[in-house]
């Protein structure tokens, strides 16, 4: 069994995936793996090139475009680490972020999953540490009561743009473009696998919340590295998340 099953969903995005793989086998030391590519019904290219470009990937062919989850899911059939990375086929790797991203996220029993600093291009950091909506927040940003608050308690307490991504933060949810679990959490998910009520986005939001029920909680670390090109495989511009 490796540590960490890393599993990249491949929708015509063949170039941007192989580089995503280029980077965990450079980046990565420390720790064992293995890299499953789903191949969710690309028309772009034969995805057996990634198989002659990197030999040692699992590679699993779907007929068509299963979505998120689903996708997903079906490469965690194939996974046989005692933790599960989900990594977006648009993300590079700036260090040693599977190794970081491990170590922290066994140091506590109750966390269910982990992200770690994830930014754009021009470094800028993504908002991936989010708190669920509640009266109290919403009415609290309307009036600006954050104002009332010492500025360096805001990202505690409303996480997203307010946070200080160089700190480390239990938010509610965490985004799923670098998302490191435990495999006993996943197997607490409603069919021991991830929900899939959502074809793509969102989705990561509802895992999040069914484990929060469950007691556990949820990691922001600003070791583990990493950049997002943002929505790449859905040729949008938009600040998607997954």
């Amino acid at each position: 069994m490796v540590d960490i099953s890393v599993i990249i969903l491949n929708y015509n995005t063949f170039q941007l995936t192989c580089e995503c793989i280029a980077s965990v086998y450079e980046q990565t030391n420390g720790i064992s793996f293995e890299i499953i590519i789903v191949d969710n019904g690309s028309k772009e290219c034969n995805p057996d090139l990634f198989k002659g470009a990197f030999p040692a990937v699992k590679l699993i062919k779907n007929n068509t475009n299963v979505g998120f989850a689903k996708g997903n899911n079906i490469g965690l059939q194939h996974a046989s680490g005692k933790t599960v990375l989900l990594l977006n086929s648009d993300t590079k790797l700036l260090n040693n972020a599977l190794l970081f991203a491990f170590e922290r996220l066994l140091k506590d029993p109750h966390a269910a999953a982990i992200t770690g600093k994830v930014v754009y291009p021009h470094g800028e950091p993504q908002h991936v540490a989010q708190n669920f909506p509640s009266i109290p927040l919403l009415l609290s940003e309307i009036f600006r009561l954050y104002r009332f608050i010492p500025k360096n308690k805001w990202g505690e307490i409303y996480a997203a743009h307010y946070f200080n991504y160089e700190q480390e933060l239990y938010p509610d949810w965490i985004w799923a473009t670098f998302f490191l679990i435990r495999r006993e959490a996943i197997s607490l998910l409603p069919g021991g696998k991830f929900p899939e009520d959502f074809f793509m986005y969102v989705e990561d939001k509802l895992w999040c919340y069914y484990l929060m029920k469950l007691g556990y909680k949820f990691i922001y670390s600003p070791l583990p590295r990493i950049v997002h090109y943002v929505a790449a495989s859905t040729n949008d511009a938009k600040d998607f998340r997954n």
